[in-house]
């Protein structure tokens, strides 16, 4: 069985001759073949913008090259004389020019990338009618060699092979490797896993600190007539933010406010990055002790003045 990719046909098909030539792929080709489905790319153009293409399938032999199949559908009809293509008397695009000019197109597209742009790539390019008996040359540029039938689809192996060597002929390793057959893998069908920047998720944290704040800010309310509370939390609970808004609360009711923590840079944290309204006392728990301790005569020998 082909590799196919993605493993089953890409969400939102609808043409049922896409649906069973991809299961028809599957099954039919041997395991060496990568099959694509769907692949779709954006090209630069620097003089008309950006331009899209879009492949029903990308076929590839490692050692024989890329084909661009294009499927249509239902009953297929030509009117030479308006040059319009028809099926089931609706018109469509002509299929063949449609996997000639994608071709071209998935080839400048591969070759603004580093790996491919200085590498030769043996691609050619196919239509699939599988609804409809051919067995003809449609068109001078439709040749039957590169037309797939109804008929075709029971032997597909066959058939690719010979599309295959009407491209590049009946010699082997003109196709992309092993490793190039890994890039083709990264290139249509990739597996990405994008993470935050680094930026949004600390405003993420930022904005759970905040919700976090405000629920300890409830709490805060709730124990506003307890002149003594005992707060119990591992680091980073939010502690200190709850002291922080105490103090702030109190100041702004015209008390004199000490707020105090055991550890010297916390201290002078707060100090920097706080804007108090009112006048707030921020003294780490030592410079506390050390300025009790000098205004009570008891400040040990040696020592200087209290440190803030």
């Amino acid at each position: 069985m082909a590799h196919m990719y993605p493993t089953n046909p890409r969400m939102g098909t609808q043409s049922h001759a896409e649906l069973a030539l991809f299961a028809a792929l599957r099954s039919k080709l041997p395991d060496h073949y990568l099959v694509f489905h769907a692949v779709k790319w954006v090209l630069r153009d620097p003089e008309g913008g950006a331009r899209e293409g879009e492949a029903d399938f990308i076929i590839c032999h490692p050692e024989r090259g890329l084909l661009v199949l294009e499927v249509k559908g239902g009953r297929i009809r030509i009117d030479g004389a308006t040059d319009q293509w028809y099926s089931n008397e609706h018109e469509i695009r002509d299929p063949f020019a449609q996997a000639a000019g994608n071709k071209y197109s998935l080839l400048r597209k591969m070759k603004e990338l580093p790996y491919w742009r200085n590498r030769t790539i043996a691609i050619g390019h196919c239509v699939a009618l599988p609804d409809v008996a051919v067995k003809q040359d449609l068109r001078l540029d439709a040749p039957e060699e590169i037309t797939l039938d109804g008929e075709d689809v029971g032997d597909l192996r066959r058939r690719i092979e010979e599309m295959m060597a009407y491209w590049f002929g009946d010699s082997t390793g003109a196709g992309v490797g092993a490793a190039g057959a890994q890039q083709l893998i990264s290139l249509f069908a990739p597996s990405r896993e994008l993470r935050p920047h680094m930026a949004l998720e600390f405003a993420g944290e930022a904005q759970t600190m905040l919700q976090l704040t405000e629920e300890q800010f409830m709490l805060l309310d709730l124990l506003r007539g307890r002149p003594r509370v005992a707060v119990r939390g591992c680091a980073g609970a939010g502690k200190t933010t709850l002291a922080v808004e105490q103090a702030r609360r109190l100041a702004a009711q015209g008390f004199r406010v000490l707020l105090t923590c055991f550890n010297k840079n916390l201290a002078a944290f707060l100090r920097r990055s706080v804007k108090f309204e009112e006048p707030v006392d921020v003294i780490h728990f030592h410079s506390v002790c050390n300025s009790l301790a000098h205004k009570a005569g008891l400040r040990p020998p040696g020592r200087g003045p209290p440190r803030s």
